[in-house]
């Protein structure tokens, strides 16, 4: 690809599976983390929480910017649950499944040749990324090492129900204290580690209201192009993630606008 290497961030640690805090030589080290985009990727989200809250200061927060699974090349995989990240967890895994990554490749699709949209462009043919072979080549790569891939599969709904459950079973000591819908393809939760007002929600409530999610990516929001400009509901960001957000896109936009049809 043709890109300026000169403009990517120099690394200053790799991980390679072992606990955040050996990586970056100890505890309370920062202020604010962010991982945009980088949850779906992890093979074990509660170990890396874990390690999230160890490198913290006790006031830090993480920010996450999430995928939502209805608007991306993952349409047609199923949702992720709570014990799917249980299992990962008890397992201790550091990389992704074989299985993970050929379901990641075989059912990879884009709509009308883009693997990521929003949900006022929905309209259009859903054609497969990759070819089985490519899939079935991934598959056996992974057996053999690290081989990337969407593991996991979000809407904002369930997202917030897993993270219910592991903050219940005792395993998250991280409370959402803020959570925006999804804008474009992706949504934002903010993680700190001050005791929440908020009671959990209803079980049932949540999985209603995931039920309506799906439902919802299955019309065509024909609504959502007469709006006027402007009439989106402002969300009270804080500054910080008001930066955070706006520096984000225009990174991303500028990372996918030479190569939008690359793979994903």
């Amino acid at each position: 690809m043709d890109v300026d290497l000169a403009q990517i961030e120099d690394v200053d640690f790799v991980w390679r599976g072992e606990p955040l805090h050996e990586v970056v030589g100890g505890n309370d080290r920062y202020d604010w983390i962010i991982a945009s985009h980088v949850i779906e990727h992890l093979p074990d989200p509660v170990g890396f929480f874990n390690g999230c809250r160890e490198v913290l200061k006790p006031e830090g927060i993480v920010s996450l910017v999430v995928p939502d699974k209805r608007y991306c090349f993952d349409y047609f995989r199923p949702l992720s649950t709570s014990g799917d990240i249980l299992d990962a967890f008890e397992q201790r895994r550091i990389r992704p499944t074989p299985g993970s990554v050929f379901d990641s490749l075989a059912n990879c699709v884009s709509l009308e040749g883009q693997t990521s949209w929003s949900a006022n462009d929905r309209e259009g043919d859903f054609r497969n990324v990759y070819t089985f072979e490519t899939a079935q080549n991934a598959w056996e790569r992974a057996k053999r090492g690290h081989e990337d891939a969407h593991i996991w599969r979000f809407t904002p709904a369930s997202f917030r129900l897993i993270l219910q459950d592991l903050r219940s079973l005792g395993l998250l000591r991280f409370e959402q204290i803020h959570e925006f819908d999804t804008a474009g393809n992706e949504f934002f939760v903010t993680l700190g580690q001050r005791a929440s007002a908020a009671a959990p929600t209803e079980r049932t409530a949540l999985l209603h209201q995931i039920d309506r999610e799906l439902a919802e990516a299955l019309r065509i929001d024909t609504t959502a192009r007469e709006q006027p400009a402007g009439s989106a509901q402002t969300l009270a960001l804080s500054p910080k993630e008001e930066r955070m957000i706006v520096f984000k896109r225009r990174v991303v936009e500028g990372i996918r606008s030479p190569f939008k049809s690359s793979r994903p």
